[in-house]
């Protein structure tokens, strides 16, 4: 089992709060974007230059998912950004709760969030606020020694 990161748990991103933020947040704070509906929920695409956000959430409209990435991430079966995807909210600046943002080394992610509880395919940091609470997951893609990947997430209860 991974080990669990310690302090306290990262569950924001983009100012948006993975678990309890509802849907309406995300629509407010970035605008509708290319929505995709799911049977589970839904998903939000959105871009601005070379900056990629992905938002989605359950069927209680509670926020699942908040990725922010300098590669693209795509709704299912496009090649190209849609240009509904446009948002000037998005940017390099989006931050988690405890600030880190796209372009991080390595060390300053360290710095902020301790070891990562894996590092197979990006850095994973598990936390767990108590035994009885769903995880929460917050992975770090790196590409050059710098972040080009953020995710906040966890699973859909």
């Amino acid at each position: 089992a991974a080990a669990l990161a310690a302090g306290p748990v990262e569950e924001k991103l983009g100012g948006l709060k993975v678990g309890s933020d509802q849907d309406k947040q995300a629509v407010k704070l970035f605008g509708k974007g290319h929505f995709v509906k799911k049977p589970w929920g839904g998903e939000h695409y959105y871009r601005h230059g070379d900056v990629y956000l992905f938002v989605a959430y359950a069927t209680d409209d509670i926020l699942t998912d908040v990725m922010v990435s300098r590669t693209p991430i795509l709704p299912p079966g496009q090649k190209t950004a849609p240009p509904e995807m446009e948002s000037d909210k998005v940017s390099d600046a989006l931050k988690t709760g405890k600030g880190l943002a796209l372009n991080a080394t390595t060390a300053e992610v360290e710095k902020l969030y301790g070891k990562p509880s894996s590092t197979k395919d990006c850095w994973e940091y598990k936390f767990l606020k108590s035994k009885s609470d769903l995880p929460k997951f917050l992975h770090i893609w790196f590409k050059d020694g710098k972040a080009v990947k953020i995710a906040v997430s966890m699973p859909a209860g």
